[in-house]
């Protein structure tokens, strides 16, 4: 475990460590070990990394408790440069499930998007796009037209008006196919996965 080869190394390495066996207690619903183990860990101010991983650990315990506005408090700084892929797509996943919590639907999607840009495996994007279309789903097609932040080609922006055309053709298949066939043109370099599109044109 985590805690177990913590116990073998000292210093920077054993904090990153035992911080990340926090973590991984939250999410195996051991709230009362992960706040155990966190408040056992004395964090060096100094240490950019410690400090980082104790904000998303923090966060983390945060976001079990449904204490949205902790977690943003949290995470309301940006993680410092050079920060592992792995910390910054757990930064805005966090971020993501926060303002999911509060209702603002378009700032949780914008979190995935950017959640996008740090994951390498495919099944793990997949998911996440599959959030950001969850958070869009939601809001009604003529909010959809009138949030829509910049033309093409915003990744933002791209993701609303696909939600918004599944919608307005969602009972006519064949115009929603020309719809996304248009869709595609605009938005020519818009990271969303070709399975999500394939999934929308075989729609009956």
């Amino acid at each position: 475990s985590l805690s177990q080869q913590a116990s073998e190394t000292a210093g920077t390495e054993q904090v990153v460590l035992l911080l990340q066996a926090v973590i991984a207690h939250v999410k195996a619903d051991q709230l009362a070990q992960a706040v155990q183990l966190f408040n056992s860990i004395q964090i060096n101010e100094n240490d950019v990394k410690q400090q980082d991983l104790a904000r998303l650990a923090r966060a983390h315990i945060a976001l079990v408790e449904r204490n949205a506005e902790d977690v943003l408090m949290q995470l309301n700084e940006p993680l410092s440069v050079g920060s592992p892929s792995v910390f910054l797509a757990d930064f805005h996943k966090l971020r993501a499930s926060a303002f999911s919590m509060q209702g603002d639907r378009i700032t949780t999607a914008e979190e995935y998007i950017l959640q996008g840009n740090y994951l390498t495996n495919e099944e793990a994007v997949l998911k996440s796009q599959k959030l950001i279309w969850e958070s869009l789903a939601i809001i009604g097609e003529r909010p959809l037209q009138q949030l829509q932040p910049a033309p093409s080609p915003d990744v933002l922006s791209g993701w609303m008006e696909l939600v918004r055309l599944s919608k307005k053709y969602q009972l006519n298949p064949t115009l929603l196919l020309a719809a996304i066939n248009n869709w595609q043109r605009r938005f020519i370099d818009h990271p969303v996965h070709l399975s999500l599109l394939e999934g929308l044109r075989n729609r009956k």
